[in-house]
């Protein structure tokens, strides 16, 4: 806690909110609208990205089903807790596609 009297209404030092810079609406950081040509291409990344989370995912799941189905069920549920991770990152990566997805559709 601050102790000093003059810095007690001076909690946070730093502005949290970004510059008035179309934030979230397509913008790059030259201003302008993002391009077709570079949105369809990252989309591309993106959903092949969301597949390599999966698939490691799968092979964890596969791992953790092998453990319990010969009896290590803790040591299943400890391998299968690494699944979480990749889960959320997918779900993450499939939320930037949809929105470039979203920007992409109304360029048209």
């Amino acid at each position: 806690m601050l102790q000093h009297p003059d810095l007690r209404h001076k909690i946070i030092q730093f502005p949290l909110d970004f510059p008035r810079q179309q934030s979230g609406s397509g913008a790059n950081s030259y201003g302008g609208p993002m391009e077709r040509a570079s949105i369809e291409p990252a989309i591309k990344l993106i959903i092949t990205e969301i597949h390599n989370k999966l698939s490691e995912a799968a092979r964890i799941a596969k791992a953790a089903e092998a453990c319990v189905q010969n009896g290590a069920i803790a040591e299943g549920v400890e391998v299968a807790m690494d699944i979480e991770q990749l889960i959320y990152e997918a779900g993450r990566l499939h939320d930037a596609a949809s929105l470039l997805d979203r920007i992409r559709r109304n360029q048209d």
